[in-house]
């Protein structure tokens, strides 16, 4: 069971929220701990401040 809750906190891990616009988007493993730019607004997105 913890596996199971340890994966889902993975997945939510990598959607990230826009602070301009709103739009919330999946990153890439690879990409987890930078900062990637908003598919429609083209703000930054920062990392997530939680460390698993």
């Amino acid at each position: 069971m913890w596996a199971f809750f340890s994966a889902l906190q993975a997945a939510l891990d990598l959607l990230r929220e826009c602070p301009k616009c709103g739009h919330r988007q999946k990153v890439r493993l690879a990409d987890k701990g930078k900062t990637v730019s908003c598919a429609k607004c083209a703000a930054k997105l920062p990392p997530s401040k939680y460390k698993a």
